[in-house]
């Protein structure tokens, strides 16, 4: 881009990616927290601040909230109220950039300290994005620079988080490779991102599932994977890429995960993962749901009940990479 930043090493929302743009990088202060009591009230009045105060005004409070390891306060207000301001006009542009921006650098933070509660707020930041650039594909708000740091910091997460708990009890969900899918899914529909980047996306999906490690995804991650995957496949590739893809991600070290590769831990995670992402990656392209969620865009509620010809057409080639690695 323009700005000379890139997307491959590091997450792009330095004050210098924002002075490329001639930008004034926004500062979000952190403030003290406020009750449950005052941001239900916010909720219950369809996202209505109380007389003198903005959203605009409470949004460093909110994010306070929304990184919280408590999950009443988390799951149930501060991220239903910021899903409530991106989408109803009650942030102007700027603050909306300010807050990408806010999020975006919060993707990193303690990832190279698994196991603490900032897990919360890493994951809670990719849930955000996922609005922010749900709202853009429709509203354009963010310069492709800006987006494209977004796309960069999205990839950097869901191959470095090594902090892969999904229901944490007492403190509800973490669940960071589901969240991050969910913001690749958007990602893949931004009118700033191409072919190739779709190919990176897919690319993303393949190293995490085939990462070393003796986790198995046991809450929905590799579902919300394959939906962020059908995103990507259904918006182009060049001839031969999805395939090449669906055959590579059956393969780890030149050798096709299989039933033998169950005799280790490692092996178990890999082929478990492989093999449950591929069976949900078929389900939902043959068997789409008739309806989608209340409130969701017409561009996605159109690919959730039927999911684009050109992913479609790669239904038989998955089902052939799940009986080579004799996944089914």
């Amino acid at each position: 881009m323009g700005s000379g930043c890139t997307t491959t090493t590091s997450i792009c929302m330095s004050t210098a990616c924002w002075r490329a743009t001639g930008a004034r990088r926004p500062r979000l202060r952190k403030r003290p927290m406020i009750s449950h009591t005052f941001w239900q009230g916010i909720l219950d009045a369809d996202g209505e601040p109380p007389a003198g105060r903005s959203a605009e005004q409470l949004l460093p409070e909110l994010l306070e909230a929304l990184a919280s390891p408590d999950p009443d306060l988390r799951d149930e207000l501060a991220y239903l109220l910021l899903d409530t301001w991106v989408h109803s006009g009650r942030l102007s542009p700027e603050a909306m950039r300010a807050l990408t921006e806010e999020l975006a650098a919060r993707l990193l933070e303690g990832i190279d300290s698994p196991g603490d509660d900032r897990v919360f707020r890493r994951t809670f930041a990719a849930l955000g994005l996922a609005e922010l650039v749900g709202e853009d594909n429709e509203r354009p708000f963010l310069a492709e620079e800006r987006l494209r740091a977004v796309f960069g910091a999205a990839l950097r997460y869901l191959a470095e988080e090594r902090d892969l708990r999904g229901f944490v009890p007492g403190k509800g969900w973490a669940h960071g490779v589901a969240h991050v899918a969910d913001l690749l899914w958007l990602l893949a529909y931004s009118p700033h991102l191409g072919a190739a980047d779709r190919g990176r996306i897919l690319g993303g999906i393949a190293a995490r599932l085939q990462a070393e490690g003796e986790q198995i995804f046991r809450y929905s991650e590799e579902s919300r994977l394959a939906t962020a995957a059908i995103g990507a496949l259904g918006r182009g590739l060049p001839d031969g890429v999805a395939e090449a893809w669906l055959d590579q991600l059956t393969v780890v070290g030149g050798e096709r995960l299989s039933m033998a590769s169950r005799l280790d831990p490692v092996g178990l995670a890999r082929y478990h993962n492989v093999r449950g992402f591929l069976i949900s990656l078929h389900f939902q392209l043959e068997h789409p749901p008739e309806s989608a969620w209340p409130g969701m865009a017409a561009y996605l509620r159109a690919q959730i009940t039927a999911p684009p010809p050109a992913a479609v057409a790669l239904a038989p080639h998955v089902l052939g990479a799940l009986r080579a690695m004799r996944g089914i």
